[in-house]
């Protein structure tokens, strides 16, 4: 949040404002890195170390995964009812696209 307010304002200017803008993101994931890998006695407290993941594959892992639990719920009638209005999408905003695509692309190898 703060890296967003500095590089939507007046405070930084220049190269270093494009510098926060493009590489803010990337900048303060290896801050953080560096910090978890700090002796424990040297982090303030309440600053988490690293990330547990559990590995996903090992037996008993599956308790982990309760979003895909989850979608064991829908309704096969949801999913259907969903895929008229992507088709739509589909049908309506990819396809003039290539149409038009193929119209200059037809254009070109005529002129040449």
């Amino acid at each position: 949040m703060i890296l967003y307010y500095i590089s939507n304002t007046e405070f930084v200017t220049g190269w270093l404002r494009s510098l926060i803008a493009d590489y803010g993101v990337p900048l303060m994931v290896l801050v953080w890195t560096g910090v978890s890998y700090l002796p424990a006695g040297s982090v303030p407290h309440g600053i988490p170390r690293r990330l547990f993941s559990p590995n996903p594959w090992s037996p008993g892992a599956y308790e982990n995964w309760t979003v895909i639990k989850a979608c064991k719920l829908i309704a096969t009638s949801l999913i259907l009812h969903y895929l008229l209005p992507s088709g739509l999408v589909i049908t309506l905003d990819i396809v003039p696209l290539c149409l038009e695509c193929n119209r200059i692309w037809s254009k070109f190898l005529l002129s040449t």
